[in-house]
């Protein structure tokens, strides 16, 4: 393959990511007060086997 010079690239289409459905976005932005709390809801979502206590979650 021939290299190019950046600006002679040609250009690649990237995509985007899928919108956030309205009542998902509706959700995190009443409930979810912080960065952390958001962090905490998708552990809790990854690990849904797995019982949690407040102790646990806090680190």
């Amino acid at each position: 393959m021939k290299w190019l010079p950046l600006a002679l690239q040609p250009e690649v289409p990237v995509m985007a990511p899928p919108p956030i459905p309205a009542d998902i976005r509706r959700f995190v932005l009443t409930s979810i007060r912080s960065v952390p709390h958001l962090e905490a809801l998708l552990l809790l979502r990854a690990t849904e086997a797995e019982l949690w206590s407040d102790a646990g979650l806090a680190g």
